[in-house]
């Protein structure tokens, strides 16, 4: 377990890009998308972040960090000047940027909206890379294998074991997670800094092995810092055939704007393949292990 004042980073890092009602963009259409067929870059993993480089208007390179718990691409301040961008209308809390392009490999992705943000500066990152981004493309995150893949492609049908029937959850993306015999749908946050994380409606149906602990406090996204608890839960978690064993669940307030119950974060994704498909709705999770997962 992470010593509380990282814990509290990495949930403020979690929740500051998520909802982003502090960062709606607006976009009269969607980004347009050049790729062949499939394209493959390396995946850096600092504190098991998932973040890639990437050109942006043929300049670079830029670290943006795989952000799926924000539907937006945002860039800090200083990539926004350095770029030269001009604002083509405001958002809920900022001004809207137009992106000309933004290459990922053999990807490339033009007119492309993307908002302001200096919260992800302190993590090391000139930005992160939205739902938006890859709406029109096959997502893969290889956590074991260290790669991002951008396919045309689609997923399978949903097979409730290793291919996921995906929900959307306010502008998010959630499947079936089910702790012991409680059935919830959780939100695929990969910059995430704990592995589940469960409002305290959800954390009252479960059943713990003990009384929660609070282990500090942490800022939910622009908000005001609220307790922080952690629990061992009695039985299992399960994400279609895959068990996690007894994971730890950190238990917090969320504001009215963010939606999410429950949050699927880095500590349980870095053990997959995870393939995400907006176009069909569906999420795949694969792993070559076929045991029980212990969260460290």
């Amino acid at each position: 377990m992470r010593v509380l004042p990282v814990v509290a980073i990495l949930v403020f890092a979690l929740l500051a890009a998520h909802p982003t009602a502090a960062h709606a963009v607006t976009q009269t259409g969607g980004p347009t998308v050049r790729l062949a067929d499939s394209t493959s870059v390396p995946l850096e993993l600092p504190d098991g972040r998932a973040v890639i480089s990437v050109a942006l208007n043929g300049r670079g390179p830029y670290r943006l960090a795989v952000e799926t718990g924000s539907p937006d691409v945002l860039l800090s301040p200083k990539a926004v000047a350095e770029l030269g961008l001009r604002a083509t209308g405001m958002g809920d809390g900022d001004s809207v940027f137009r992106l000309d392009s933004l290459r990922i490999g053999a990807a490339l992705i033009g007119s492309l909206p993307v908002g302001r943000d200096a919260a992800f500066e302190r993590i090391g990152v000139d930005g992160v890379l939205g739902l938006v981004a890859y709406q029109e493309l096959l997502l893969t995150l290889d956590y074991p294998g260290q790669r991002l893949s951008l396919a045309r492609g689609t997923l399978p049908p949903p097979d409730g074991r290793d291919v996921l029937a995906a929900t959307r959850v306010g502008p998010f993306i959630g499947i079936p997670v089910v702790f012991g015999g409680v059935r919830e749908t959780g939100v695929i946050d990969t910059q995430g800094g704990t592995g589940f994380q469960a409002t305290e409606a959800v954390a009252s149906q479960l059943v713990f092995q003990g009384p929660l602990r609070v282990v500090g406090r942490v800022v939910v996204g622009h908000g005001v810092p609220v307790e922080l608890r952690m629990g061992v839960l009695q039985g299992d978690a399960r994400l279609g055939g895959h068990l996690i064993h007894q994971p730890r669940i950190a238990v917090h307030p969320l504001p009215p704007d963010i939606p999410s119950r429950v949050t699927i974060g880095l500590d349980v994704l870095r053990h997959f393949i995870l393939a995400i498909d907006q176009r069909t709705m569906a999420v795949r999770l694969t792993r070559p292990d076929t045991a029980a997962i212990a969260l460290d």
